[in-house]
């Protein structure tokens, strides 16, 4: 099993399975230049980490709004 620190490239679907969110989302995020992302041969890969600290910190964001 990998830990979270292990994972840098992902392809999307598998990004979408470690952080346990939709591939749309992540898709979303990357067209939008969220997230760092990159061509490797015909693999499209998103970076785990930066991804899931931007979330991390949108999802910080949005308690500190509501609460």
């Amino acid at each position: 099993k990998t830990k979270k620190g292990d994972v840098m490239f992902q392809t999307v679907r598998q990004t979408a399975r470690f952080l346990n969110v939709p591939e749309h989302l992540i898709r979303a995020h990357v067209s939008q230049g969220v997230c760092p992302s990159m061509y490797s041969g015909n693999r499209f890969l998103v970076h785990v980490e930066a991804l899931r600290e931007y979330l991390d910190a949108e999802s910080r964001k949005r308690k500190e709004t509501t609460a």
